[in-house]
């Protein structure tokens, strides 16, 4: 059984392990989340474009999902099982490592093509 103070690493700890074994070519880091009460995951694939993402799992396991400077999700502390939160949060992450991410004209229009969105390389 997990301490619930370990449950931020653990969470973060998990994806990092099942997203690698798919994408091990990109590199992961995991760190405590120092001005919050969790831990950070930071995805970096090795082509140029591919989209860098980071998860942000806190210890009451509520977690969010940026791509670059993006939010693409933000959730609180939900119900169910740990293995349902792993699994959603997995699905995320490989939904933007298979697709990239896509942004809206308007956001693309004002100058932030400099953000990487393409997706990974295996």
């Amino acid at each position: 059984m997990i301490k619930e103070d370990d449950r931020g690493r653990a969470l973060a700890v998990t994806v990092a392990a099942r997203v690698t074994a798919e994408y091990p070519a990109t590199s992961v880091e995991v760190c405590d989340g120092g001005g919050f009460h969790g831990t950070v995951a930071t995805f970096t694939p090795r082509n140029p474009d591919g989209a860098p993402l980071t998860l942000l799992a806190a210890y009451d396991w509520s977690f969010d999902i940026h791509v670059g400077r993006f939010i693409l999700f933000d959730s609180e502390p939900m119900e169910g099982s740990e293995a349902e939160r792993i699994d959603l949060i997995v699905k995320e992450v490989l939904e933007v490592a298979r697709g990239g991410f896509s942004r809206v004209f308007l956001d693309r229009l004002i100058s932030f093509g400099r953000d990487r969105v393409g997706p990974w390389d295996k």
